[in-house]
């Protein structure tokens, strides 16, 4: 029987969006400083809410294809490869890639992610 894989956390997506946030800003002070364009609230209040609209929205795609079946996991109901990867902070995290005739599927889980039981099984699954 095929098991739906519950995400629990949105820390790391709440960091990407900080992080985004910190840039916009960063380089649009610059730009002001050396006069080569205008600060705009209302410019930054579009952007950030059409991106984190759009952020989640692919949140939520993400989390609906991914399940898990006798031990194997599957995104879209195809089979995924897991690898176990350390990201540039060092932040360990399993990818998961299913391969289809005209290209992949790949979703980035990290540990706080998902459930603890859910974490040791993809553990035990890596490559």
């Amino acid at each position: 029987m095929k098991r739906k894989i519950e995400f629990i956390s949105q820390r790391h997506h709440w960091t990407n969006i900080s992080v985004t946030l910190f840039t916009y800003l960063a380089i649009n002070f610059s730009f002001n400083y050396f006069g080569l364009a205008e600060f705009s609230f209302q410019t930054l209040l579009t952007f950030f809410t059409f991106y984190i609209g759009f952020y989640f929205l692919f949140i939520i795609k993400r989390e609906r294809y991914l399940t898990e079946k006798d031990g194997d996991f599957f995104i879209h109901d195809i089979v995924s490869d897991l690898q176990l990867k350390k990201s540039l902070f060092k932040t360990r995290y399993v990818e998961l890639t299913s391969q289809t005739k005209s290209g992949y599927y790949r979703i980035k889980v990290y540990p706080g992610d998902v459930s603890e039981q859910d974490w040791t099984a993809m553990m035990k699954k890596c490559t």
